[in-house]
């Protein structure tokens, strides 16, 4: 697959992972998930992890992005290696420099959407006024100007996912880490997610880093990989 090229992916590495591996226990012996991976991510860009499932693609995402820990390996973001921080700065450092997407939404079903996504300022302190309006303003980029008091179960599911794409990008973060964003979506919907999540790269210059079982979506991504086997193929 050819590359696609975009004004805003810089050839400057944001996250660099470095002979990543993860093993699982399986009663009296280990079950290798990854098997030494290397990558470097670039500032700007949208990566797609693709393959089978089961192959370890969520595993993977997790790792990269500390919520998982690994067992052989480094992973260098922005040029601090956060694999070797402890869980109280994982944490920190994740909720500062780091968004998410998941297939399941992951809202609060007792909070509306703006208050889904006022949630993920809580931890930069921002005042009560300030952190509405900046909430407001994302909403009506993502198309939710007029959704802003409805509940998760008062939107459909194209709606809460951009609820929750907006909520991943409301703290300003250096990159995104989505989990299957379109898996529970209809085709016109998913089509819709992934343009939108390519018009927010292009306008905020935010790296995406995309689990997929969807071609679509991958065929929209800079950059391409398979993980078969424990191992990472570009496509």
């Amino acid at each position: 697959m050819k590359e696609k090229k975009n004004k805003n992916i810089k050839k400057e590495i944001i996250l660099s992972v470095r002979n990543l591996s993860k093993n699982y226990r399986d009663y009296d012996k280990y079950l290798e998930v990854l098997k030494g991976l290397n990558l470097d991510i670039y500032k700007g860009e949208i990566i797609a992890i693709t393959g089978p499932s089961g192959s370890g693609k969520t595993t993977f995402l997790n790792c990269i992005s500390t919520i998982d820990s690994f067992d052989d390996g480094e992973v260098i973001f922005d040029g601090k290696n956060i694999s070797s921080m402890s869980e109280k700065e994982k944490n920190k450092f994740r909720s500062y420099n780091m968004g998410f997407v998941f297939q399941n939404y992951n809202l609060i079903s007792v909070l509306s959407a703006l208050e889904n996504v006022q949630l993920s300022l809580s931890n930069k302190k921002e005042h009560l006024l300030n952190s509405i309006q900046i909430s407001k303003e994302i909403l009506e980029k993502v198309g939710l100007g007029d959704r802003l008091h409805n509940k998760p179960d008062q939107l459909s599911g194209g709606e809460k996912q951009r609820v929750a794409i907006a909520r991943a990008l409301v703290h300003k973060p250096k990159i995104v880490f989505a989990d299957e964003p379109t898996g529970n979506l209809d085709s016109k919907s998913s089509e819709d997610i992934m343009n939108l999540i390519l018009q927010m790269n292009q306008e905020y210059g935010v790296t995406f880093v995309i689990v997929t079982h969807n071609s679509m979506v991958a065929s929209k991504a800079h950059r391409v990989f398979r993980l078969k086997n424990g191992k990472l193929e570009k496509v």
